[in-house]
């Protein structure tokens, strides 16, 4: 598990959302059932994680999110793949942990260059006006995603979710990748 701290870019330049909880670091064995549930559609590894970061969640909860919100897909992306792998995660984590899911009240509007392949500023650029909230937001939320990268798809939906009214905004993620290029921290 990833301990408790806040790392140096963070610190430097804070993100938007309020909390962020990342259950492990993105690297073996937990890179590898990432890759297979995300690329190999190996469901099963998202029972398996969710079930662990709902334990981890649950010990540092101290108000619980209204909703659920898995970070979307874009609908290109979901019909490659079959699947959505934050809302896989999302799934297990609302049954563990008695939370709504508000699967759609956010979507990828427009389709995006994969963010792996980009550096943090064109990642930041890549997103810019790629989510659209698509209902009532609630007052208190959590995002779900698999890996926490740079932040950046997690800072863009923070901000179109606090310009239609999300006060508290925490991110869960399976998994923080940590970097070792500095222009990537």
């Amino acid at each position: 598990m990833v301990a408790d701290l806040v790392c140096g870019q963070c610190q430097i330049d804070p993100p938007p959302y309020d909390h962020a909880i990342s259950v492990f670091r993105y690297e073996m064995p937990v890179d590898r059932l990432v890759r297979d549930l995300k690329f190999s559609a190996r469901l099963n590894h998202a029972r398996v994680l969710g079930e662990l970061m709902a334990e981890r969640i649950a010990a540092d909860l101290d108000s619980r999110p209204l909703h659920l919100v898995p970070v979307p897909l874009h609908q290109s992306r979901w019909q490659e793949r079959g699947f959505n792998q934050a809302a896989e995660l999302a799934t297990v984590l609302a049954a563990q942990l008695k939370l709504p899911i508000a699967a759609n009240l956010c979507s990828r509007q427009r389709a995006t260059i994969e963010q792996s392949s980009l550096s943090r500023e064109d990642r930041q650029r890549n997103l810019q006006g790629a989510f659209t909230v698509t209902g009532p937001c609630p007052e208190r939320v959590a995002l779900v995603d698999d890996v926490h990268t740079t932040g950046s798809t997690l800072a863009e939906l923070t901000r179109v979710l606090r310009s239609v009214g999300a006060r508290r905004i925490e991110v869960w993620s399976c998994a923080r990748a940590i970097h070792h290029d500095p222009g990537l921290e």
